[in-house]
């Protein structure tokens, strides 16, 4: 089913109602760095020449909103900050 293939949108406030969200920052996947300052790494690939694939706007978070899209099989992390 193509149910189970598309993007799926999460709104990390309504998922924390009870709670204001103050800031969210995307961490890397064991949640030791800011994915914002991770640095990609060329692979070069013997027989094949190098591909380049920018990173996805689409893992933008806008202020306000926190509505995070997930594609599937894809795993983000998150690091919620809350007001008092």
């Amino acid at each position: 089913s193509d149910k189970f293939s598309s993007i799926a949108r999460v709104d990390l406030q309504s998922l924390f109602s009870r709670r204001k969200i103050k800031e969210i920052v995307e961490l890397n996947l064991s949640a030791v760095q800011n994915k914002s300052e991770m640095k990609s790494l060329d692979w070069q690939v013997e027989g094949e020449e190098n591909i380049f694939i920018k990173p996805s706007k689409r893992n933008k978070i806008k202020d306000e909103e926190y509505i995070i899209e997930l594609a599937p099989m894809e795993i983000r992390t998150f690091q919620l900050e809350f007001h008092d």
